[in-house]
């Protein structure tokens, strides 16, 4: 268990990081948080109260190999053509007009004003098409508008029948 007012690792001596939203701890500057996909910020720098989370689900061993307790990172949408990358967040949503990536996605013609959305529940990540004009696939088959489908690392995800971004 990690102390609410600790700055270092008690185990390997490690700076900690945390998540300003949630208050979970995590390590490595430029990560975002396992849970809510929240930039994490040297813990000395936020006020953690007791609200403070040792998660030890943000932690997963079997996929790291910077160490016993590396946090994995967030999942991101990448697409080569054009270069765009969309890291993961709760709750965001995926569009040319509106929502959290319109300064990478605004260009970007056939992707509708308000296209998807992202959410994370019960551990896993999920992308819903929010009734987009040219549609959204994962793994090739079509999502249904407002039906959820969940999405993991490897995942092919087309967007706007164009777009082909992989979840890395």
């Amino acid at each position: 268990m990690i102390e609410n007012d600790s700055v270092y690792c008690d185990q390997c001596g490690a700076e900690l990081y945390i998540c300003p939203k949630c208050k979970k701890f995590g390590k490595g500057a430029g990560k975002r948080c396992a849970s809510c996909g929240g930039e994490l910020v040297r813990a000395g720098e936020v006020d953690q109260g007791d609200a403070v989370k040792s998660d030890p689900d943000s932690f997963d061993k079997s996929k790291s190999n910077a160490g016993d307790n590396a946090p994995v990172a967030v999942p991101t949408l990448v697409c080569d053509s054009p270069a765009v990358s969309l890291p993961l967040a709760d709750g965001a949503v995926i569009g040319r007009t509106t929502g959290d990536y319109t300064s990478q996605l605004g260009s970007l013609i056939y992707i509708s004003g308000r296209h998807a959305s992202l959410s994370f529940t019960a551990g896993k990540w999920y992308i819903t098409d929010l009734g987009s004009r040219n549609g959204t696939t994962v793994n090739g088959f079509k999502c249904l508008p407002g039906v959820p489908v969940p999405i993991t690392v490897g995942d092919a995800v087309k967007i706007a029948k164009t777009y082909n971004f992989i979840v890395r």
